[in-house]
């Protein structure tokens, strides 16, 4: 078991080009072809401490066969992994596409541009960013939506709340490890939102703390719109108004 766990034992040494192939699907499944997991020698009974009879021969093929089995359940595994880290890189992120947008995406896929009306209600009017909760859609296209398909562009990292006014103040992850800070103030029956429009910021103002952290990037719409999904879902109080005086310079984005 021990030998059938750790290392594949076949027999290259007679078939040059069956082993640089070999390689070559090696590389691009990014598998180290190394003694932890394949050993190229020329096996014989000897080897193996077999004698050459029928019942020594028949376990020998048998062990063979083990380590076949071992080695293209590790290759469907890794392809397995490489195949999800190719869809994760290539998802299409649908937050922050127009209704118009939408429809075209959908009819793109087979659907019907009604597909887009549904997820533009999903997503903007009940702020909903799974697609398992979306109970109007067929399961087969909220299976697609589920491996092909981003909603939601951001990840709330920690929120405070001020101890002298209704304020709350949201910080947020972004999918590229970047952070953004969105604020909610209440005041009597007025809710206004700050919104963020940029990672950073290139105006570089005295009195401002994000210009002296220099700019990175603009914000998409998607990760605009995620700011103020988040705190409506967070909040009872209706929004009133929404500014755009949180992190970065709205008109250069």
């Amino acid at each position: 078991d021990s030998i059938v766990k750790n290392a594949i034992f076949l027999d290259f040494d007679n078939d040059a080009a069956f082993k640089k192939k070999f390689k070559k699907i090696g590389s691009f499944l990014k598998i180290n072809f190394k003694p932890k997991y394949l050993k190229f020698f020329n096996p014989s009974f000897k080897t193996f401490g077999f004698k050459n009879n029928h019942k020594r021969s028949k376990t020998y093929k048998n062990l063979l066969n083990k380590c076949w089995t071992v080695f293209i359940n590790n290759i469907l595994y890794r392809l397995k992994l490489l195949i999800l880290d190719m869809l994760q890189s290539s998802k299409t992120l649908l937050k922050g596409m127009s209704l118009h947008e939408l429809k075209t995406w959908c009819q793109s896929k087979g659907e019907s541009s009604f597909r887009g009306m549904q997820l533009f209600e999903w997503m903007y009017k009940k702020g909903v960013s799974s697609p398992e909760k979306m109970v109007n859609i067929s399961n087969n296209f909220k299976n697609y939506l589920q491996v092909y398909t981003e909603l939601s562009t951001l990840s709330l990292e920690s929120k405070i709340k001020s101890k002298l006014e209704n304020t709350t103040k949201y910080l947020f992850k972004l999918s590229d490890n970047k952070y953004i800070e969105t604020v909610s103030m209440i005041l009597e029956n007025r809710h206004t939102v700050c919104l963020s429009s940029q990672v950073g910021c290139a105006v570089d103002c005295d009195f401002c703390s994000t210009g002296k952290m220099g700019f990175t990037r603009n914000l998409t719409s998607g990760e605009i719109i995620d700011q103020l999904i988040y705190v409506k879902k967070d909040t009872k109080t209706p929004v009133t108004n929404i500014v755009f005086m949180g992190m970065g310079e709205p008109f250069l984005n």
